[in-house]
């Protein structure tokens, strides 16, 4: 994401969004992505800063 903004790509919440899943998957030590975790992550309470976007 640091590469990306030094090139002159505009990001607003999704360095943040990005910080969210990361840390969602290591409470639940998490190695590999599934389907489940990621939808385990969009369902979160909205104030969870979950999206299903």
């Amino acid at each position: 994401m640091s590469m990306r903004k030094g090139l002159g790509y505009k990001y607003e919440h999704q360095t943040c969004r990005l910080a969210d899943f990361v840390a969602f998957m290591e409470r639940r030590k998490a190695r590999i992505i599934t389907t489940k975790l990621g939808n385990g992550m969009a369902t979160l309470p909205p104030d969870r800063h979950a999206s299903w976007r």
